[in-house]
């Protein structure tokens, strides 16, 4: 269970997805870990069907790039270790993340927020971009700012891709 301390120090950015046991075992409560908090966090906005393929396409999503990811950074050993990190990070960050989505499905409309909850938001997305940003970075020997710029990358596609299959037309 020492992992579960090391997600933590990932996020705090103290450690590195290489400090994480590369073992299909953590692999796999990581992505199940990943895949019940976007689950949750999904139905807070939409039904449970809609999002349930949302959280499909996301783990799909991340599976798929980060293997593309390592193979053109010719690190595939590195695979374990840094879907772990990706999962089990996005998974804490989104714990996080579950109180404020099920107050903010009450509000009537997102003019409604506080000031302070927009805040909240902005700080979160830019933190989950900056753990991403790390994570892949060690993953990939490389420098922080082409960690980040993945990161946003990968971001902007998996949420522009969820929109465009997951958003009923004319809305």
């Amino acid at each position: 269970m020492r992992w579960m301390t090391t997600l933590l120090e990932i996020c705090l950015l103290r450690a590195g997805p290489q400090a994480l046991p590369a073992s299909t075992s953590v692999l796999a409560l990581c992505l199940l870990g990943y895949g019940v908090v976007d689950l949750a966090a999904a139905a807070s906005s939409t039904g449970l069907g809609t999002a349930a393929g949302v959280t499909l396409f996301d783990l799909a999503m991340m599976v798929v790039f980060v293997r593309l990811l390592l193979r053109l950074g010719r690190r595939p050993q590195r695979w374990l270790q840094t879907l772990s990190a990706m999962a089990g990070s996005g998974a804490l960050l989104g714990l996080l993340a579950l109180p404020p989505l099920y107050r903010l499905s009450r509000v009537a409309s997102p003019a409604d927020l506080s000031a302070g909850m927009n805040l909240f938001w902005i700080a979160l997305f830019v933190w989950g971009l900056v753990v991403l940003g790390h994570i892949l970075r060690h993953a990939l020997s490389a420098r922080f700012h082409t960690g980040l710029g993945l990161a946003i990358l990968y971001s902007f596609l998996n949420i522009y891709l969820a929109q465009l299959w997951f958003t009923p037309a004319g809305t």
